[in-house]
């Protein structure tokens, strides 16, 4: 027997959209903060200043947060909130599989590499973890 799909309140909504639209913020600020960890250990590419090269950086990872919350993320999450309760270690899980998405896309390009994929990685956990204590923690999705 098929289990009926949860309706979203009006409130649910607003939830949902709250913890989508720090995303961008978050994914741009943790850019600029871990810029030097993690691109050419603490050295800016030659002839940028660090911090103009933190800023452009965070500038691109904080447009990608933004397209991938809206092709990937949102309609992962609406899914899986209508169908089942959403625990902090699968959020997580999604969070990282869905931060990676850039990783795929710079390798099939011929770019990309393990810097990338570590920062991905830190952005992906990071959003879904901000993202489910804004959203989903303490909340009755899915039951």
């Amino acid at each position: 027997m098929a289990r009926a799909l949860r309706t979203l309140t009006p409130t649910d909504e607003k939830r949902l959209f709250a913890g989508f639209a720090v995303q961008p913020f978050l994914a741009a600020g943790l850019t600029v903060v871990l810029y030097s960890y993690v691109y050419e250990g603490g050295r800016p590419p030659t002839g940028v200043s660090t911090a103009k090269a933190a800023l452009a950086h965070g500038a691109y990872f904080g447009v990608a947060a933004l397209l991938i919350t809206i092709a990937c993320a949102f309609p992962t999450v609406v899914w899986l909130v209508k169908r089942r309760p959403v625990p902090l270690v699968l959020a997580l899980a999604f969070g990282l599989v869905v931060g990676n998405v850039p990783v795929v896309i710079a390798a099939l390009r011929g770019g990309g590499g393990f810097r990338l994929h570590v920062l991905a990685s830190v952005l992906g956990v990071a959003g879904a973890a901000v993202f489910w204590l804004i959203s989903i923690r303490g909340h009755d999705f899915g039951r």
